[in-house]
């Protein structure tokens, strides 16, 4: 699950974007990452980014088995 929140407007077309990340919570497999965007002139962006640690193997099995 991603939730952002634009603070800014606009950004000129091809301007350079820098994004950092900080974890903010871990419980087991759960990670909560806050995230913030900047343009050359500041924030633009800011929010959440949840992830969970999955085994690859096991994924990748039940995605191989679904298109069996």
């Amino acid at each position: 699950e991603s939730r952002y929140k634009h603070v800014c407007e606009l950004t000129r077309l091809g301007a350079k974007i820098k994004v950092e990340s900080k974890l903010i919570s871990n419980d087991g497999r759960s990670f909560k990452f806050e995230v913030t965007a900047y343009d050359n002139a500041g924030m633009i962006a800011n929010g959440t980014h949840n992830r969970v640690s999955v085994k690859s193997e096991k994924f990748q099995k039940k995605a191989d088995e679904k298109f069996e």
